[in-house]
């Protein structure tokens, strides 16, 4: 569904009225569509955006809200260091490059923060007042003449909709696997505009349908959030992959190393 529809003959169905111009109007109408997909993703964190970070030479912690404005949390895929060189480029991510605390560090590594910088061999977060930094432990030791950066998918703010031919989850350029969740904002948006007539029992109704508990404000497991996470879940059947390759080690592969971090 375009914004142009959601706003106008969607909102009227779901409202009763055609009415745009006294109580429920266009700016009222186009500011909780836009809240809609917000909580939406706040919820469910659907909209994915990887961060590029710059990595600078002996630098050890960046600030990721400076870089990336929309930033509002990690997304559950694991950060990348690409290290690209004269001729060659290369990763260092997954088990290579973990996500860690700092009372993991303290514990594990003491005197962490003083070690000379090299290769990072782990990621950690910390927060400083307003800041969300982002760390390296050791700070980075980049070679003369390689470029290093960090992919770091992110769970990102969705842009508003404001051309009449967006779409939630995108505008401009919508993600189309998120096409079935556009009734979500819609019972959203009908939800808060219904506060404005005193009507308790279709804001109730409304906020049941896009998953939330009318009188927390808290997902039910139920409605449109409910369903995102099921759809999202592993299928029943799926096969499980092995820490270790067995195969691949009977023909003189090399096995993971679950015991790399603690």
């Amino acid at each position: 569904m375009t914004f142009e529809e959601l706003y106008g003959d969607r909102l009227d169905d779901e409202l009763g009225t055609a009415d745009r111009t006294e109580l429920f109007t266009l700016v009222k109408r186009k500011l909780y569509l836009n809240e809609g997909q917000r909580v939406f993703n706040e919820h469910t964190g659907c909209y994915v955006k990887r961060l590029s970070l710059s990595v600078v030479d002996g630098t050890q912690e960046y600030d990721v809200e400076a870089t990336a404005t929309d930033f509002i949390r990690p997304s559950g895929t694991t950060a990348s260091l690409k290290m690209v060189g004269a001729s060659t480029t290369s990763y260092r991510e997954g088990r290579e490059l973990p996500l860690v605390t700092e009372e993991t560090l303290n514990n594990v590594r003491p005197n962490w923060r003083a070690a000379s910088p090299g290769v990072p061999e782990c990621l950690y977060w910390r927060t400083d007042a307003g800041s969300r930094l982002l760390g390296f432990s050791p700070a980075p030791d980049i070679p003369v003449g390689e470029t290093w950066t960090l992919l770091l998918p992110s769970v990102a703010q969705p842009p508003d909709m404001s051309a009449t031919s967006d779409e939630p989850f995108g505008a401009s350029a919508p993600l189309i696997l998120l096409r079935p969740y556009h009734r979500a904002v819609l019972h959203y948006a009908a939800a808060m505009l219904e506060r404005l007539r005193k009507n308790t029992e279709g804001t109730a109704k409304h906020l049941a349908i896009f998953g939330l508990n009318p009188a927390t404000l808290q997902p039910t497991g139920e409605g449109f959030l409910g369903k995102y996470q099921r759809d999202q879940a592993p299928k029943s059947g799926q096969g499980i992959r092995l820490a270790t390759n067995y195969r691949s080690r009977r023909f003189g592969g090399r096995p993971l190393d679950p015991t790399r971090w603690p």
